[in-house]
């Protein structure tokens, strides 16, 4: 298993990847190979300030993947006057154990490591019949069959600092080899197999992601014209209504005498043309505070699920599985403003989405008391409760553009007196129809909660009363 570190050295930084049983030194030598560094140059790693022991395995340090290591190079000139004490640890075939030590350059060859070692002791380590030497060198093995172990040198596994070390050396038979050397290339066979396989998921997933991306582009491009022809519906649906009124017949004097202002006035106001939509909103609504108090008790049907109800809830579960793609935003059409008066009072607004911030506060004026004109200020209805900005570049700012409202239809704001507290009335109640706030949509709503129809007709003596039952309890 190999692990990657980010390298330092310098201004530049590079990827290096090491397998977890190199030591730090031989990550050593590849990074200053990765930097084309002299091999007479000695190499250092630091992590985090501190320097790393060239003869520890990776493994063993604390080092995680995609970690960031400092190289630092200096010269040391020729290393074969270092010695290094080597304890040779050999297990003979038949299981027999000796121990060997001795003084070598630091820069000795492992095979000349092992002669020198037989040489001295008088002992037969090269030619055992029928088996081949395995030498593990910390956590580097090399075999006397691999072609590394007449060229490699002690300190290019344990670096210069190392004084003393431990070698172990050990026999395994010829044949034993061979299937060694089978299980391997089935080894290597099947990870081959696995790259393949990973990178044809990997072009696999790729391709799926481009199709789902093209296919997107495509449902956004048929959602448009469809957009398109639905407005072109209703304005075909209106054209007729709209002709009217934009080229009416000319009637005779006595028909024109018989038309009463108030059924044009009342034509006008259920067609409104654009201009009028941008220019002015609809007409507002203002609600005051009751002290009636409607408390919606829940019936015995109530606790009974209808079976629309439980397919929708599995819907909700089976769809909370899936990862659903995001939906771009899109602008609303236009926006309902409900601003909030200290004295719990509720004026209700509606403006095109192309409308100026101004127009709220130029219409708001409209319908606030002359006492409190210029006197107020106006905050977004959550926290953290932010004042919205009057400047003229505020005002002149495109609600569809304005950063508190955005794609929001609904919009509340809470109204405050800038110098002094007061208590109302703010809104004069002449300019606009007052009702109670009973009247709101979402409270008749909850308050004919038990008016609503059913999803379903239930079967009689069917009910299901165990989740009452419980309630009850």
């Amino acid at each position: 298993m190999s692990v990657t570190f980010n390298v330092v050295y310098g201004n530049l930084t590079k990827r290096v990847e090491a397998r977890k049983s190199d030591t730090v030194h031989q990550l050593t030598n590849i990074c200053m190979q990765k930097y084309k560094i002299d091999a007479n140059m000695r190499g250092e790693l630091h992590y985090n300030g501190k320097r790393l022991d060239s003869s520890l395995p990776l493994r063993l340090t604390n080092l995680a993947n995609n970690s960031r290591l400092t190289l630092s190079v200096q010269n040391v000139g020729d290393s074969k006057d270092k010695n290094v004490n080597v304890k040779l640890m050999v297990v003979l075939p038949d299981n027999t154990t000796h121990t060997f030590i001795s003084t070598v350059p630091a820069n000795i060859m492992l095979l000349k490591l092992v002669e020198s070692m037989e040489k001295s002791n008088n002992v037969n380590l090269m030619d055992v019949p029928g088996y081949y030497m395995k030498l593990s060198v910390v956590n580097t093995q090399l075999s006397s069959l691999d072609e590394r172990f007449t060229t490699v040198r002690l300190n290019s596994i344990i670096g210069l600092d190392v004084s003393s070390l431990v070698i172990r050396l050990s026999y395994s038979r010829v044949d034993n080899h061979e299937t060694v050397m089978k299980q391997k290339e089935i080894v290597k066979k099947q990870l081959e197999e696995q790259q393949k396989w990973n990178e044809r998921r990997e072009s696999e997933r790729v391709e799926r992601e481009r199709q789902t991306a093209q296919e997107k582009e495509l449902s956004e491009i048929r959602d448009e014209p469809m957009d398109e022809a639905g407005e072109e519906e209703d304005t075909s649906n209106q054209a007729p209504l709209s002709r009217s009124m934009e080229q009416p017949p000319q009637p005779s004097i006595s028909n024109a005498s018989q038309v009463e202002p108030s059924a044009v006035d009342s034509r006008l106001k259920a067609q409104p043309t654009p201009q009028n939509n941008q220019q002015k909103p609809e007409s507002a609504e203002y609600f005051v505070p009751s002290d009636k108090r409607y408390i919606y008790e829940n019936s015995d049907d109530d606790y009974d699920m209808t079976v629309t109800q439980a397919q929708k809830y599995h819907k909700l579960i089976q769809e909370s599985a899936t990862r659903k793609t995001p939906k771009q935003a899109r602008k609303p059409q236009s926006y309902s403003v409900r601003i909030k008066f200290p004295d719990r009072s509720l004026l209700q607004l509606a403006f095109a989405a192309d409308s100026r911030f101004g127009q709220i506060l130029k219409e708001l004026d409209h319908y606030i008391l002359p006492a409190y004109k210029n006197n107020y200020h106006l905050k977004v209805a959550y926290p953290p409760f932010k004042k919205l900005e009057f400047s003229f570049s505020a005002n002149n700012t495109r609600l569809d553009e304005h950063g508190e409202f955005g794609s929001n239809e609904n919009i509340v704001l809470l109204w405050e007196v800038a110098d002094g507290n007061a208590s109302g009335p703010f809104i004069d109640t002449k300019l606009v129809n007052a009702r109670e706030t009973t009247e709101l949509p979402e409270i008749q709503l909850e308050s004919n909660r038990g008016q609503l129809p059913d999803d379903t007709p239930k079967p009689p003596g069917k009910k299901s009363t165990w989740l009452q039952k419980t309630f009850k309890k």
